[in-house]
């Protein structure tokens, strides 16, 4: 402050480097403040020279303030970029493991289905077996009865005879 206000114009102008590198610092409170005073001695100096590279720094200092902020607007753009990305990737994971999942169900349902089958021909074929088998044992038992009611009848005729021929 000393400096700025110092009838010397040297002592000016080096007042006006320091404030250049305090506005480019990253203190921000004091680089605002370096950036009003570069203002103000760009507008009021009586010293055209002093008045001339105050604007100068002020503008060396706005344009470093622009390329930061070019530089976090092309960081947050990058950012937002990658985010996307991510997301991106995470929504083709989640479908592709959706299509994973479905795709097991789908197998899971048609051995499922094929099991079901699979009991359902058996069932059919034991009832099969079954009822072939009762058939077979009704076969066997009306030969059987068939077999007893001629050796019976033979039987009864043989007695008949004997009777007969002991008479």
């Amino acid at each position: 402050l000393e400096a700025i206000d110092d009838t010397r114009t040297f002592v000016r102008e080096g007042a006006v480097g320091q404030l250049e590198k305090l506005a480019k610092g990253k203190n921000l409170g004091l680089a605002r403040v370096a950036r009003e005073a570069l203002d103000k001695i760009a507008k009021e100096d009586d010293s055209r020279r002093v008045a001339q590279i105050a604007a100068q720094a002020l503008d060396a200092v706005r344009q470093a303030e622009q390329i930061t902020a070019q530089k976090a607007e092309e960081e947050r753009l990058a950012r937002v970029e990658a985010e996307k990305k991510v997301e991106e990737e995470r929504l083709a994971r989640e479908k592709a493991e959706a299509e994973r999942k479905a795709k097991e169900e789908e197998q899971l349902a048609r051995e499922k289905l094929e099991v079901e089958q699979k009991v359902e021909v058996e069932s059919k074929a034991k009832e099969e077996t079954q009822r072939l088998a009762a058939q077979k044992a009704e076969e066997e038992r009306l030969v059987r009865e068939k077999l007893e009611a001629e050796q019976k009848a033979e039987a009864e005729r043989l007695a008949k005879e004997k009777a007969d021929m002991e008479r």
